[in-house]
């Protein structure tokens, strides 16, 4: 019965951000990343056929890039890119999902 209560707690102290690691790749998709970026993150994107390759970026690079972005300091996007800013929690894992795609 202990173990049982061990993986229980342990499955809602993981659920309790409300972002689970695997949802980054469909936040990527959610937030448009691929639109630019491209499906591997390297830049090959259908709307835009020079974006900066992201993929295999260490987590906090491309969070802290993300979070210029939506603060409007960077040029480099497109107005109405990022209609909605992802959560902190969104953003993470959306950080470690590029960052877990191959170079």
């Amino acid at each position: 019965m202990n173990k049982l209560f061990a993986v229980a707690f342990s499955a809602a102290l993981v659920c309790s951000s409300g972002v689970y690691a695997n949802d980054g790749k469909q936040l990527y998709d959610d937030f448009r990343c691929i639109g630019c970026h491209g499906t591997d993150g390297k830049g090959n994107g259908a709307n835009f056929k020079v974006a900066k390759p992201i993929a295999g970026l260490q987590s906090q690079v491309t969070y802290d890039s993300i979070m210029k972005v939506i603060s409007g300091g960077s040029l480099a996007h497109s107005p109405g890119s990022c209609d909605v800013a992802p959560t902190k929690d969104q953003l993470k894992a959306i950080s470690d999902y590029v960052a877990s795609l191959p170079k």
